[in-house]
């Protein structure tokens, strides 16, 4: 999302607990513990690697019980975003205070990389919740603060004016 909005291709986005893209640097040691199942696995650079059960549930589903849990990465990207583009359409950057994944500092230190934009960039953080927002108990409440995000930042005339500019849109 960000590297599309970073390309003037849409007119908001949101980053629902969002990998950290070149330039971040913060690693938490629940990331790497999350990754590395397929990190230290031979067969990773050359396909992906199925994960156990617990690896899965420790990275995704960490706050749901046993039941809904048992559910079923470009390395190294050439890619840049600019992070001090002031015509960038809105951005919406998400973390769940349980994800093992993408933890609160590194979505935060993501969120912090825009901090010379004069572009509308948010943070939202969500409760008890783990990496997988959007499917867990409680995914009604994010679609509906996200909603509401959407909602508030495309009235607003700097999203309107960075929407407008925009050739290319999907």
């Amino acid at each position: 999302m960000q590297l599309l909005l970073d390309r003037g291709l849409d007119a908001a986005g949101v980053a629902l607990d969002p990998a950290a893209p070149k330039g971040v640097l913060t690693i938490a040691p629940s990331t790497l513990k999350s990754a590395s199942p397929a990190l230290l696995h031979p067969s990773s650079r050359k396909g992906s690697v199925a994960l156990a059960f617990d690896e899965f549930n420790y990275g995704f589903t960490n706050t749901f019980d046993a039941e809904a849990a048992r559910a079923d990465l470009t390395w190294h990207s050439p890619v840049e975003l600019d992070y001090r583009k002031n015509d960038r359409a809105p951005l919406l950057i998400t973390s769940a205070e349980h994800d093992h994944v993408v933890p609160r500092s590194s979505a935060r230190a993501n969120y912090n990389n825009y901090r010379h934009s004069t572009a509308i960039t948010e943070f939202m953080e969500f409760p008890a919740r783990p990496h997988l927002l959007m499917v867990g108990k409680g995914w009604e409440e994010v679609a509906s603060a996200v909603n509401d995000w959407l909602d508030r930042v495309l009235s607003d005339p700097r999203a309107r004016s960075a929407a407008d500019s925009d050739q290319k849109r999907f």
